[in-house]
């Protein structure tokens, strides 16, 4: 399977996770993001700092080591 702005694919069906921005902060103009599998809906469940744009790429590195 493809890999998709790095992801791997869901641990949990083999399915393709894609990133997704879940709100925008405009006063702060900062991102939230999350990863979600396309198949099965599996999600990252992380603490709010996680997912500030900042650290898109460490959200990434976290849904890729899930086993």
């Amino acid at each position: 399977m493809k890999r998709k702005k790095g992801l791997l694919p869901c641990p949990f069906c083999g399915g393709e996770a894609e990133l997704f921005i879940l709100s925008h902060d405009r006063d702060e103009d900062i991102n939230y993001y999350d990863v979600e599998c396309t198949q099965c809906g599996a999600m990252m469940l992380t603490p709010k700092e996680h997912m500030l744009s900042e650290d898109k790429d460490k959200l990434i590195k976290m849904w890729n080591k899930r086993v």
